[in-house]
């Protein structure tokens, strides 16, 4: 599974539906907090991203009205909770249309008695030959008087596939947060101000069978005048595979 994906569950399948029930990621509609942590450069990310504690108990249910298009509800424990008792709700729709690819939901997190928090959340990934890029745009609010003004996201990223072996990317992210937010999703260096980090790199496949082992660089910055240059290599590699391929004796020359 990938990074954003379930980690301890219980699915099971009837027709067009899935139930799963144990320990998930929450559903928010955004690209950025999709990718696999080894995928996600953290320089290069929101403070959200940075920020949230996505893994939560709590049960599922999933809906495929249609080919590449799913509907879903959780119920979890609140990512912002002040307390154990308190849940949250995300109800998702993911698709895949041709070049458009959108990942949209609608979040309800609590964060004190009788107290929510309310996000809407809409990532869209566009495809048109080697070239893709995601634009997203995220809005949390304590009221719906103050959506879309107190604290938001907005997300861009380019990128290009040279062949097999390289791909080229940018990114630039735009945060808003208000000074006085009940909930904790961002470090008090960063609220009451905007965000903003920008950057991109290159990512080479050596491998051209296998695209799990990755060189990549890049460089990134923001206005608070950071700038980190990057430099790293990437193996994903399954230890069940490899202890199993050991066992066998395919591992041995």
């Amino acid at each position: 599974e990938s990074f954003h994906g379930v980690v301890v569950d219980d699915c099971v399948e009837v027709g067009d539906f899935a139930f799963t029930a144990g320990k998930l990621s929450c559903n928010v509609g955004n690209y950025e907090y999709d990718a696999d942590v080894l995928d996600a450069y953290f320089d290069l990310n929101s403070r959200f991203y940075n920020m949230l504690d996505c893994y939560q108990w709590g049960v599922a249910a999933e809906w495929y009205p249609a080919e590449n298009h799913s509907l879903s509800l959780q119920i979890i424990n609140s990512p912002i909770a002040g307390d154990a008792n308190q849940y949250g709700y995300n109800l998702a729709w993911r698709g895949e249309c041709g070049w458009y690819m959108p990942y949209w939901t609608v979040n309800l997190w609590q964060y004190d008695k009788g107290r929510y928090m309310k996000g809407l959340n809409l990532g869209n990934r566009l495809t048109f030959g080697n070239f893709s890029c995601d634009l997203e745009y995220m809005a949390r609010a304590t009221t719906l008087k103050s959506a879309f003004r107190d604290d938001f996201n907005v997300i861009a990223r380019p990128s290009y596939q040279v062949g097999e072996w390289l791909n080229i990317f940018g990114k630039y992210g735009l945060e808003h947060t208000s000074a006085d937010l009940p909930y904790e999703l961002i470090e008090e260096d960063y609220k009451g101000c905007d965000y903003m980090y920008y950057g991109g790199g290159l990512e080479f496949f050596p491998f051209k069978e296998d695209r799990e082992v990755r060189i990549h660089v890049f460089w990134a910055s923001n206005n608070f005048g950071e700038n980190i240059l990057d430099i790293g290599l990437r193996w994903k590699f399954s230890m069940t595979n490899a202890v199993k391929s050991i066992l066998s004796g395919k591992g041995r020359k």
